[in-house]
């Protein structure tokens, strides 16, 4: 975040308005095929949408948002708390990201075939202890999670330990284009959208991601889901 806020806060506003509309305006496949790796084109088009982000603050809220359109009738605005340091952001995410997504999900998903899961790393006491190391322990000579690593050294072999991070995802992004299209068209029909939605913004992601233009996988996921929810209700 530091990193990010350092590159855009001296850009114009002009310039962030310029350079936002240029990266929108390009293709996902031409910039995938212009730079040759997937996650900075990723990072790019996630720069895009918080250039124009007017504080850190501001930056913080722009990256965690899905939607930057107003796409809820009648809704109330999230309040999501305020962040003026990386300290802040993280204490945020532990406390909501951390909670509400990643261990929901682990628990639904371990439950369903009655496993047990442990979070070690979550044990109180080791907690406590990571809230107390100085940010320039948590990242240092340009390397995150710095003292983690160098514990694990004295036990793990190095190529373990320096190599990609490898998450967990599935390919959204293909499914609605191919196996999922059907099911996803029938559940974003303008008339069933108005009903709780303003479907323009919505209905022109669908088409840009059909498309190819970007990969827009996770907004409409989200309002999939929710359109999925309420047929069945």
């Amino acid at each position: 975040m530091p990193k990010v806020w350092q590159k855009i806060k001296n850009l114009s506003p002009l310039q962030r308005r310029l350079f936002k509309k240029i990266l929108n305006f390009i293709p996902a496949k031409t910039v995938a095929f212009i730079i040759n790796q997937p996650n900075l084109t990723d990072k790019l088009f996630k720069l895009a949408n918080v250039v124009d982000s007017t504080s850190y603050n501001n930056l913080y809220q722009n990256l965690i948002i899905q939607w930057q359109e107003n796409i809820v009738k009648n809704g109330q605005s999230i309040v999501f708390p305020s962040v003026d340091s990386v300290e802040e952001m993280m204490l945020a995410d532990q406390q909501h990201y951390l909670m509400d997504d990643i261990l929901t999900k682990v628990d639904r998903a371990a439950m369903a075939v009655s496993l047990e899961t442990r979070v070690p790393l979550l044990d109180y006491r080791i907690v406590e202890f990571a809230h107390q190391i100085p940010l320039s322990l948590h990242r240092k000579n340009n390397q995150s999670k710095y003292l983690l690593r160098q514990i694990l050294y004295d036990y793990v072999p190095k190529e373990l330990i320096e190599r990609p991070k490898m998450g967990f995802g599935v390919p959204i992004e293909h499914w609605l284009r191919n196996e999922l299209r059907d099911w996803a068209e029938n559940l974003l029909q303008e008339e069933k959208l108005e009903q709780y939605f303003h479907s323009k913004p919505i209905l022109e992601k669908w088409k840009q991601h059909l498309s190819g233009k970007r990969n827009w996988q996770y907004q409409l996921w989200n309002v999939l889901s929710f359109m999925s929810w309420l047929e069945e209700q």
